[in-house]
């Protein structure tokens, strides 16, 4: 346009000199306007369409992974034919969800199941992790597939999302229990290793998201919690990137159902002892003593502490667990550190 217009005017001065006056404002404000005009609608699209993208990537990742993605977005859309990376893998569900929902009323079930996955994706975004799916009551996210501050934070971040979540679901309870609704436990979760990372699907329906034997092993962990009777179990390879930045209790090693190889898992009492109380810093302590014992094949000692522990917490699943291995392997001293699941196989 500017040349254009640039070379209507030589026109303009050219014929001039020869006697002749063109009229030389109107077509080039013709033209000036014309290219503001599409400038600004062009301008316009653009913008209506990037706010668009935005509200489409903020149902899965967090306003600031959305950001980062929009600014730099070659490395997003690479990802989606498909790239192997490093993933971390929280799987949580409601427990007995499914049955109750059959026994309430249609529109109070999908509103309280619309308010508790909303208060679990904010946990989600805000430790900066990736909604992959919601499978009825149940959530998958994901850490490190399009972005990664490595894989200790990714690590660090699924499981401070765990204990908020963890925290949202008590106060959504006292809220529910305050409006005579039902209330829920949940189990969570969560393992890290390599994974595939792209869009799947078919050409009607595609779906971003991350396929692999570490997610199976995170949705084979939330199975666990309730053999163990705890609301969140992690693999070893989680627990080693922690640091200590969380308050661990080591549980057993084990091997998952369609499994072959074992591994030590974990739960999360919760991320430091100033959020317990004394008697859950008494009962954590004497536990750790006790699961010192039996790491050092010593079964005497390590029952007669699981005892102790057992009195302080009788309704404790894990201690039960590791009581009844300990009476068998009495009969049967193999079984002191055989993992659990051996048997079946």
């Amino acid at each position: 346009l500017t040349g254009i217009g640039a070379g209507y005017v030589c026109c303009v001065v050219a014929v001039f000199n020869r006697g002749v006056m063109l009229n030389g404002a109107a077509p080039v404000g013709t033209l000036i306007s014309a290219g503001i005009l599409c400038f600004a609608a062009q301008y316009s699209l653009e913008r209506l369409e990037k706010l668009r993208l935005r509200r489409a990537l903020d149902r899965y990742f967090s306003k600031d992974l959305s950001a980062e993605i929009l600014t730099r977005p070659e490395g997003f859309l690479n990802s989606l034919g498909g790239k192997r990376v490093e993933v971390t893998v929280l799987f949580s569900d409601l427990r007995d969800f499914t049955a109750n929902s059959e026994m309430t009323d249609e529109r109070e079930i999908v509103a309280q199941l619309n308010e508790y996955l909303k208060a679990m994706v904010e946990c989600v975004f805000d430790h900066g992790g990736m909604i992959d799916k919601f499978i009825g009551d149940a959530v998958m996210a994901v850490w490190g597939t399009v972005h990664s501050d490595g894989e200790e934070r990714d690590a660090l971040g699924a499981v401070r999302a765990a204990l908020a979540m963890r925290t949202r679901l008590m106060h959504l309870n006292e809220k529910w229990s305050i409006e005579g609704r039902r209330t829920y436990r949940f189990g969570i979760g969560i393992n890290q290793g390599p994974a595939v990372f792209g869009n799947i699907g078919s050409l009607e329906k595609m779906e971003l998201t991350v396929i692999g034997d570490a997610v199976n092993l995170a949705s084979r962990l939330e199975g666990l919690t309730k053999e163990f009777g705890v609301d969140l179990l992690i693999s070893d390879r989680v627990a080693e990137k922690l640091r200590g930045e969380v308050l661990l209790r080591p549980l057993h090693e084990v091997i998952p159902r369609g499994k072959t190889e074992s591994l030590m898992i974990f739960s999360v009492p919760a991320a430091s002892e100033s959020e317990l109380s004394s008697d859950e810093i008494e009962f954590l302590k004497l536990y750790n003593q006790a699961h010192g014992e039996w790491s050092e094949a010593n079964p005497g000692k390590s029952l007669e502490l699981f005892r102790r522990c057992a009195d302080l917490r009788p309704e404790d699943r894990t201690v039960e667990l590791f009581m009844t291995r300990l009476a068998e392997a009495q009969d049967n001293p193999d079984l002191m550190h055989m993992p659990w699941g051996v048997e079946e196989k």
